[in-house]
């Protein structure tokens, strides 16, 4: 089972940011990054959207990268949930 090889956290549904890249290979990771970060950071602040913890989604069978800013949940339980996740 996934949750005894990966810390795994269920987070409820919530407002969010959210920005696609295509993903086609280990080089998408790195593109992603340089092009999406900036735009995903533009658009927070144009939104006024506290900044965050940003995560990324990577839907290999989809061919995308999903960068995913969750605003409607406080930044301390997302940091929480965070940190459980990498244990």
């Amino acid at each position: 089972e996934l949750r005894d090889k990966y810390g795994l956290v269920e987070m409820p549904q919530s407002e969010a940011l959210v920005a696609s890249f295509p993903y086609k290979g280990m080089i998408s990771i790195f593109f992603g990054v340089m092009k999406v970060y900036k735009h995903l950071h533009q658009a927070i602040n144009h939104k006024q959207i506290p900044q965050g913890p940003i995560m990324e989604v990577y839907d290999l069978p989809g061919g995308k990268i999903e960068y995913v800013r969750p605003y409607s949940i406080p930044n301390e339980q997302l940091e929480e949930w965070l940190t459980l996740s990498e244990e």
